[in-house]
């Protein structure tokens, strides 16, 4: 007779904590505010996570790899500082081409420092600030 595993829940619980939390919360937050289930407000959640959701997709490349990259911070926010400064200056598409190039340029020194000269990237993160 073959023993079929049993569905453990309080296993299952433990193993996906942050998920539960994350639901917990969502629903407390749904409960306290009757507008958080709009659809506008799930909608700015969203475009207020994508940003940080593709700098952890990039971040969990560099962790895979071996390094830790703690200057993606420093870096968005370099990024937004020259975009608002140049907008102003040489109109929206311009502005867009050179922030790429910043942040293309400082992500292509940081690569190096890091992958290449396996040194910590605090000092990319003081540059940037």
């Amino acid at each position: 007779m073959q023993d079929k595993k049993s569905f453990d829940f309080v296993r299952f619980i433990k193993s996906q904590m942050l998920l539960v939390a994350g639901i917990v919360i969502f629903l407390i937050f749904g409960m306290i505010e009757h507008s958080f289930f709009t659809q506008s407000n799930i909608v700015n959640i969203f475009r207020q996570i994508a940003v940080i959701a593709v700098m952890g997709a990039g971040m969990t490349y560099a962790i895979i790899g071996g390094n830790f990259d703690l200057s993606v911070g420093s870096l968005l926010s370099l990024c937004g500082s020259v975009i608002i400064m140049s907008t102003n200056k040489m109109g929206p598409f311009a502005a867009i081409g050179v922030t790429l190039l910043v942040g293309c340029a400082s992500g292509v020194m940081t690569g190096y420092i890091c992958g290449f000269l396996h040194l910590n990237s605090m000092g990319s993160l003081t540059i940037s600030k």
